[in-house]
């Protein structure tokens, strides 16, 4: 590290902006012209900067990041290697970068401030894909936003996780590379990374704006890996209810897990947020035409607070998504998926539809699911049958270790309980209700877990489904799909 007052090169060294995990940002000087500069070291590591192919892809992506032209693209003056050091300096910018921003407002920003940063990020990143450029770790450490004509954003680090990681997630060391809380699931899974991963970063970065939390919370990063791979997006307006429900649609769309799914391009998802938050002039959101894109409008970002960004003329449409209810309040059970004795089982029931079965309404398929934790809760094994019906099928699935168990009918699951209990198995554990789907046949309720078990010294996080079908007037429990991972 570098102290206060040192050269390297023609810079002076005038203090530590930051840290990260590829090297260290400092403020500098040029000593010729005077000019103050982002000066970033990479790290001095053997593995990186002693690969000769990973040398020429760091200038190869530098002289690439330098080549954009944009306003809201930070600078990048010079690249190189000195004394066996990598390193890039790039424009000071005088402010603050997006994370401070929302460390400082814990209950998400302004509705109109949240959505002129996002559209200026994301014409940042139009740019850069035109360029064939895929940045691969938008987050809000990585938008500065200076104070220069309002509120100015400035894009930055463009290509260098992809630098370290090539067309995967890990270094040399195994390490992940990218920032999970951001991080689009095919570029987790080692899919191909193409612009639609940084479309579902930002838009994972406007749920953060708006909510003032990231889109999945978890205790650990496995757990949020896990959860964008697999859970859905968290309802943004049961977390801030003021956003208005087009605006919701648009952090859904642009979160989705397929890529095909999501907005063709960050502009029209920036387009999209501000057209979702226009009012027309009966004082109602604009209606929007469904498909990638939405007629042009008058309005843009620049009618925003934040400063102006490039128009465009079509303004993509909020796709419509079906919206689910969810219950509100938490509940505290015990493990539902302690079937086998050296994992942690994942409960997915499935199987045909009983006799006379039909859907039921959501506040009977909730009490059911309720009375049959509550029932676990206590191992009250009769209670907990009481709440199945007669076919119920069992297939307990864990992830990694592969593990699925498969049992049918009550008397089956029965002596599958019946040995979990008997097992004497001690857990943390704690659930709750996150939505109920109602369908022509069937109601289903989801519960999201986690659990750390005394006895076995292992910790895993889950997702239940549990399917409610009324039968001769009785709602039971037909199917339970549930997705577990150990950690």
């Amino acid at each position: 590290m570098l102290g206060v007052g040192a050269q390297f090169g023609e810079y002076r060294i005038d203090g530590v902006l930051g840290r990260g995990g590829m090297g260290i940002v400092y403020k500098a000087t040029h000593r010729v012209i005077g000019r103050s500069v982002a000066l970033k070291l990479m790290l001095d590591d053997d593995d990186l900067v002693g690969d000769a192919s990973f040398r020429e892809r760091f200038l190869r992506e530098s002289r690439l990041a330098a080549s954009i032209d944009h306003p809201n693209v930070l600078p990048v003056y010079d690249a190189g290697e000195l004394d066996g050091r990598l390193f890039i300096t790039m424009r000071l910018v005088e402010g603050m970068d997006l994370a401070q921003i929302l460390a400082r407002n814990p209950q998400g920003l302004e509705i109109k401030r949240a959505v002129g940063l996002l559209s200026q990020a994301a014409a940042a990143l139009d740019s850069a894909h035109r360029r064939g450029l895929v940045h691969r770790d938008v987050k809000p450490a990585n938008i500065l936003v200076s104070d220069e004509d309002g509120e100015h954003v400035y894009l930055s680090d463009f290509g260098l996780t992809r630098l370290v990681a090539g067309e995967t997630l890990l270094t040399s060391k195994d390490s992940f590379v990218g920032t999970a809380a951001y991080c689009a699931p095919e570029q987790i899974s080692g899919g191909r990374v193409g612009p639609a991963a940084d479309v579902y970063a930002l838009g994972c970065v406007l749920f953060h704006m708006l909510t003032g939390r990231q889109p999945f919370e978890r205790e650990t990063q496995i757990a949020v890996i896990y959860a964008q791979l697999n859970d859905p997006v968290p309802n943004l307006r049961l977390i801030a209810p003021s956003v208005p429900d087009a605006l919701a649609c648009v952090v859904e769309r642009a979160m989705a897990k397929s890529a095909s799914e999501r907005y063709e391009s960050a502009g029209d998802l920036g387009r999209a947020a501000v057209a979702a938050i226009q009012p027309s002039a009966s004082g109602m959101p604009k209606p929007m035409s469904a498909g990638p894109a939405a007629p042009a409008r008058d309005e843009s970002a620049a009618n925003l607070s934040a400063s102006p960004v490039g128009r465009s003329s079509s303004a993509p449409s909020a796709a419509p998504v079906r919206r689910r209810g969810i219950l509100r309040r938490p509940v505290a059970v015990l493990s539902l998926a302690m079937i086998a004795a050296t994992a942690f089982g994942v409960l997915a029931l499935s199987g045909m539809l009983s006799v006379g079965a039909s859907a039921v309404s959501s506040d009977r398929a909730e009490a059911v699911v309720q009375r049959y934790l509550d029932s676990y809760r206590t191992e009250d094994l009769d209670a907990v049958i009481a709440t199945l019906t007669p076919d119920v099928t069992l297939e307990a699935m864990t992830k990694p270790l592969g593990v699925t168990i498969n049992k049918n009918g009550r008397q089956e699951v029965r002596d599958a309980y019946q040995s979990e209990f008997e097992r004497g198995d001690k857990s943390d554990l704690s659930a709750r209700i996150q939505r109920t789907d109602t369908s022509e046949d069937a109601t289903t309720v989801t519960v999201r877990s986690v659990e750390k078990n005394v006895t076995g010294g292992f910790r895993a996080v889950g997702t239940t489904s549990y399917k409610v079908v009324e039968v001769d007037g009785r709602p039971l429990i037909e199917t339970i799909r549930d997705r577990s991972t150990l950690s």
